[in-house]
C-alpha cells in the first residue's frame, strides 16, 4: 500500500508498505508488514508530517490484523532512528551487505 501526505497540493511525505502473506496452516508466523520507504521532505521535517504518516500506516495495518511492523534505516540516519524510537520502534537486527559493484554480470 502507499500513502502520500499533501501540503498545499504538494507531496511532502510518502510511505510504501508491503504485507507478509504468510504460508498459512498452524505454523504461520505472526502477521507482519515492512515499511519499505518512509520519506518526509527535508523542509517539512519537525512539523508533524512524519507523525501523521506513521500513525496512518499503523492504523491501516492494525485494521487488517497486522501484528508487527519492520523497517530498515540507514546506519548513520540518527534523526530517523530517534523518530522511530520515539514512536515505539526498537532495533531488532543488524543488516549486512556486500556490494559486487558494476562488474557483476548475469551470465
Amino acid at each position: 500500500s502507499r500513502r502520500r501526505s499533501l501540503t498545499e497540493g504538494r507531496i511532502v511525505g510518502f510511505a510504501t508498505v508491503t504485507r507478509d502473506r504468510g504460508q498459512g496452516g498452524d505454523q504461520s508466523p505472526v502477521p507482519f508488514a515492512t515499511i519499505e520507504d518512509f520519506i518526509v521532505a527535508e523542509n517539512q521535517r519537525g512539523f508533524g508530517v512524519g507523525s501523521q504518516l506513521i500513525s496512518w500506516v499503523e492504523k491501516s495495518l492494525n485494521s487488517v490484523r497486522i501484528a508487527r511492523i519492520f523497517l530498515e534505516s540507514g546506519i548513520a540516519n540518527e534523526d530517523a532512528h530517534r523518530f522511530f524510537r520515539a514512536k515505539g520502534y526498537a532495533a531488532t537486527s543488524v543488516t549486512f551487505m556486500k556490494d559486487f559493484g558494476s562488474s557483476h554480470s548475469s551470465g
